[in-house]
């Protein structure tokens, strides 16, 4: 009968804390909202960034570069990218060189020595999974979706 009141007394406490627990919001950009984001994006989460969307469980921001960027590494999120104009060297895998955590699981800063090269174009979408290492090695004026989903 006691055990019976606990396990009533911890599911009746698992339900109040669920009912504080906010909705998720929805998030919608229009083609408008989103061809203005895409006109003005720079990397992702920088100043010139495009941000549409971010909480701790996602990011969706319109991004742009002009020039390589770092070689990163993110413990806990997929990196999804849709390329929407101009073409990049991109490369996955291999080893991060020089780079420095920046954060709680996240590394940037240097190369990539190894990996596979892919040339990204207009159309292409690449999902970088947690754990790989990744890197804008040249740009001629791409534009890109990207979307970041933390695992838990």
């Amino acid at each position: 009968m006691k055990s019976t009141l606990l396990v009533l007394a911890s599911l009746t406490a698992m339900v109040a804390l669920w009912a504080q627990t906010p909705a998720p919001q929805v998030a919608f950009s229009d083609k408008a909202t989103t061809d203005a984001a895409l006109a003005k994006g720079g990397p992702a989460l920088t100043p010139r960034a495009a941000m549409i969307s971010r909480n701790a469980d996602h990011m969706a921001a319109a991004g742009r570069r002009d020039a390589p960027g770092e070689a990163e590494m993110h413990e806990k999120a997929y990196d999804i990218i849709y390329i929407t104009e101009g073409e990049a060297t991109y490369v996955t895998g291999g080893v991060l060189k020089n780079s420095k955590q920046t954060g709680p699981g996240e590394m940037l800063g240097g190369t990539i020595e190894g990996g596979e090269t892919r040339q990204l174009k207009q159309g292409d979408t690449i999902v970088v999974p947690p754990g790989v290492p990744h890197w804008w090695k040249d740009t001629k004026g791409v534009r890109y979706m990207i979307f970041k989903v933390n695992k838990p």
